[in-house]
C-alpha cells in the first residue's frame, strides 16, 4: 500500500512540477530534484531527462537493485573525495526501470 501512496503522489505531482520547470530559465531551475521512490518511474525521470534536468531519487530496493549495488560496491575504481566533495564519492551505473 505505502509504494502505491509514493507513486499515486508522484503522478499527481509530475504536471505541476513540470509546469514549474517549464517556466523557468535554465538559470532559474533547480540544481538538482529530489524524490521519494515513487518518483522514480519511467514517465517522471524521461519528461526529466528530456528538459536535461538533474535528478536524484530513491530506488526500491527489488533485486536488480540490489544486483546493481553489490557490483558497485565491488568495483575498484572508486575515488578518494577531494575536500570539495565533502566526503562523498560515486560512480555511476545504468538500471533498467
Amino acid at each position: 500500500m505505502r509504494d502505491e501512496h509514493h507513486a499515486h503522489s508522484a503522478a499527481k505531482a509530475r504536471p505541476g512540477l513540470i509546469g514549474v520547470l517549464e517556466k523557468l530559465t535554465p538559470e532559474q531551475r533547480p540544481a538538482l530534484i529530489r524524490g521519494d521512490c515513487g518518483f522514480g518511474n519511467e514517465p517522471f525521470i524521461t519528461e526529466l531527462e528530456e528538459r536535461a534536468q538533474p535528478y536524484l531519487f530513491k530506488q526500491r530496493q527489488t533485486v536488480g537493485v540490489k544486483k546493481v549495488l553489490t557490483r558497485q560496491f565491488a568495483r575498484d575504481d572508486w575515488n578518494t573525495p577531494r575536500p570539495s566533495d565533502q566526503g562523498w564519492g560515486a560512480v555511476e551505473d545504468t538500471l533498467k526501470l
